[in-house]
């Protein structure tokens, strides 16, 4: 600027302005009048390409550069020459403690990502700036005004904010194993990021006809859930979505028919964006904001991102889960197969057993059969009645074979089974002495102590007290609260015991097979009074006496 001259020779639009303006009238006086470090630095600001402004004298004269009108918006250009706080209004608050220190200390001062409130069109938008302040002098050395320049950070900001949610939430989605996780996390994350008071996501029906919300952010406001005929929402807004595209809804009120849904669920304006699998509308991501809200072209590209990806890890999710189930199916399949295929190892097993059992039984039935005939004949008065006790006796020897060849039985009381085994024995009443408490076996112990007592009481038939008129057989049994099981068998008034210098299966099977039923252990002795056998085991702690 040229001294002596009314006003800058250039300066842009801002410079022919200020050569047309009349400011004699205001503390500033004409502009040809002014001083010469007010004249330096305003030609300075005014041919700079950056956003700048000078702000002097006592009250602060507010003058800026071309760069800076599209800033001061309705303001320009009646802001030039008027004091800065009432030009700038809530914003100078923002400014005001930076400009205050720098007149106090006259030194420059800067200030990064300054939230400054900006007048744009209709709304008030909160921008963010890099300001510096630099003290400019009078002709007398005193601080006379403030050098401002600003760059708006406002966008770089933004969009280093969505790319650190978009890394921070791609993670999280990734790393995540649970759909009702993975749905918070990206709700959450996108709720905070926009301020939002709801974020949540709708998962249609297969028959399109509803939708539920299996998840929502809230703030501030009641959570959207359960589940609700799809078209609530408006059916062209619905139609819209199933087509694949965003709705965009910056005023909900003014959504038609559907504003007052809008407003009755606290909603001001609405992003939903659709997730689409195979062609079909399977799910929505929504943002909701109270009031009336903007949308940007690259926030509508963020949430429509993560949307996406939330969509792909919850398939990802379920079909992982579904594998998993598939998985252990197959598992119990091969359990089932292996303990099916231990069964019939088993069943073939015991088969091997029996078989033997049957060939030793078989070898044994007619000395057995003799000695009943035999028995009978010597207690009978005639002939009669010894037939009738030889038959009753053979009788109770074949159920006694019922007994160990059924091996489906369900609880079986030792007494029953006792009983059962002895009866072909039984020539007189006081042959045996049963004693023990009621008790339930199962099957296999069934059987188990079947053949025992058949065992030893064939052995006893042929050597032993029931050999003789006048032997006799002690029978008893105990049981414990904790499942301890013994078992006795003990003769006495036969003829002396001698042991047998070979042991045939029958041994074997009463001191070695048996006891395995009861997880246990048997024990022949051979006293010249009378043999005796002691079983000890268990029985499985859930079954109990009986009543």
């Amino acid at each position: 600027m040229r001294a002596g001259s009314d006003g800058p020779p250039d300066g842009g639009e801002v410079g022919r302005l200020i050569r047309a303006a009349d400011f004699s009238s205001t503390p500033l006086g004409a502009a040809g009048d002014w001083p010469s470090p007010l004249r330096t630095i305003l030609s300075a600001v005014l041919d700079s390409p950056a956003c700048g402004s000078v702000l002097w004298g006592p009250d602060l004269r507010l003058f800026y550069n071309d760069a800076a009108i599209p800033f001061m918006e309705e303001r320009h250009p009646a802001a030039l020459g008027e004091p800065a706080p009432l030009v700038w209004g809530e914003s100078w608050a923002a400014f005001a403690p930076l400009v205050a220190e720098v007149l106090r200390s006259g030194r420059g001062g800067t200030m990064s990502d300054l939230c400054v409130p900006l007048q744009r069109g209709a709304d008030t938008v909160r921008t963010l700036w890099d300001v510096t302040c630099v003290p400019v002098r009078g002709e007398d050395g005193a601080v006379a005004g403030v050098f401002t320049q600003g760059i708006e950070t406002t966008g770089r900001r933004l969009a280093e904010t969505r790319q650190a949610l978009r890394l921070s939430l791609a993670d999280r989605l990734r790393a995540c194993g649970d759909e009702a996780e993975l749905m918070d996390i990206a709700a959450e994350g996108l709720g905070r990021h926009f301020g939002a008071c709801r974020v949540g996501f709708g998962e249609v029906s297969d028959d399109g006809a509803s939708i539920s919300f299996p998840a929502c952010y809230a703030d501030g406001v009641a959570p959207i859930t359960g589940t609700v005929p799809i078209l609530s929402f408006g059916g062209a807004n619905i139609a819209q979505q199933r087509a694949g595209r965003t709705l965009v809804l910056e005023d909900a009120a003014l959504d038609g028919e559907n504003a007052a849904t809008w407003a009755g669920l606290d909603i001001g304006a609405v992003l939903s964006v659709p997730l689409v699998r195979d062609g079909v509308f399977r799910a929505s991501l929504y943002i909701n904001h109270r009031v009336p809200t903007p949308w940007n072209a690259p926030d509508i590209a963020l949430v429509e991102e993560i949307a996406s990806r939330a969509i792909d890890n919850l398939w990802r999710i379920r079909a992982e889960a579904e594998t998993e189930r598939a998985r252990r199916r197959l598992e119990i399949g091969f359990d089932r197969v292996e303990a099916s295929m231990e069964g019939l190892r088993q069943a073939d097993r015991r088969q091997r057993l029996l078989k033997r059992e049957l060939s030793h039984r078989m070898k044994n039935t007619l000395s057995m059969v003799q000695a009943v005939v035999a028995q009978s004949l010597r207690h009978a008065a005639d002939m009669d009645e010894a037939a009738a006790m030889a038959s009753a006796r053979i009788q109770a020897l074949a159920r006694a074979q019922d007994i160990l060849t059924a091996t489906d039985w369900s609880a079986s009381p030792v007494a029953e089974v006792v009983a059962a085994a002895i009866a072909p024995y039984r020539d007189v009443d006081e042959r045996f002495a049963v004693c023990g408490p009621k008790v339930d076996l199962g099957a296999s112990q069934a059987l188990g102590l079947s053949l025992a007592i058949h065992e030893l009481a064939t052995n006893a038939t042929k050597y032993g007290a029931l050999s003789t008129a006048s032997g006799r057989v002690a029978l008893s049994w105990t049981h414990a609260p904790d499942g301890d099981f013994a078992f006795s068998w003990r003769e006495s008034g036969g003829p002396p015991v001698r042991a047998p210098s070979r042991r045939g299966f029958g041994s074997r099977l009463v001191e070695r097979v048996v006891p395995d039923y009861f997880d246990g252990r048997a024990r022949i002795d051979y006293a010249p009074a009378g043999l005796s056998y002691e079983l000890a085991g268990s029985l499985p702690t859930e079954r109990r006496d009986g009543p």
